[in-house]
């Protein structure tokens, strides 16, 4: 046999076993929703003279995608995303009457991408 005929064969034949040696796609439908960046004010007010309505402290969550249900989607890989907490205190002062006092870790929120599944036939 023509090893030139033969290498052709092999070459022709190779996308094939490729494919047939290739695991199979499957798609979890497991992806994400964004949600929005949102602060939320404490409860108890400071009670300063120039602000008496202003909170105690803020929480800040950061933008992020939620693991959701997503039907063509599969999860990507997850990051923790810190929120913070925001202290305030009073100062006297008529033009800035708080001032934040401390900025802090309090706990995380996971921000999960979505990767579409790959269509199969």
């Amino acid at each position: 046999m023509n090893p030139l005929r033969l290498q052709r064969a092999f070459f022709a034949f190779l996308p094939s076993l490729l494919v047939a040696i290739a695991p199979a796609q499957i798609c979890s439908h497991q992806g994400s929703v964004p949600v929005a960046a949102s602060w939320q004010a404490s409860p108890w007010p400071l009670g300063c003279a120039a602000a008496p309505g202003w909170p105690t402290w803020h929480t800040f969550t950061p933008a992020h995608r939620a693991p959701a249900p997503h039907a063509g989607f599969n999860p990507g890989d997850a990051h923790a995303r810190p929120r913070l907490l925001v202290a305030w205190r009073c100062t006297g002062f008529l033009l800035v009457p708080v001032v934040p006092i401390a900025v802090q870790t309090m706990g995380y929120v996971i921000d999960r991408p979505e990767h579409p599944c790959a269509v199969t036939s």
